[in-house]
């Protein structure tokens, strides 16, 4: 429960494989998803439709 100051009683994975590390607040969502920069990993990685994709290696970075 958020606000009620207990535990979250829920967890929503996008990915196991990238997220983002404590403090850092580096995602934007827009109207089709969210994107985020998942330094650990080295890659800029975002929703795409119900997947996660990595864009970096998409495009060649």
């Amino acid at each position: 429960m958020l606000g009620q100051a207990g535990i979250l009683s829920r967890y929503d994975y996008l990915s196991t494989k990238y997220g983002m590390r404590l403090y850092d607040f580096c995602a934007i969502s827009v109207e089709n998803g969210i994107y985020w920069v998942d330094i650990n990993n080295k890659a800029v990685v975002g929703t795409n439709g119900n997947q996660v994709a990595n864009y970096g290696e998409q495009v060649g970075v």
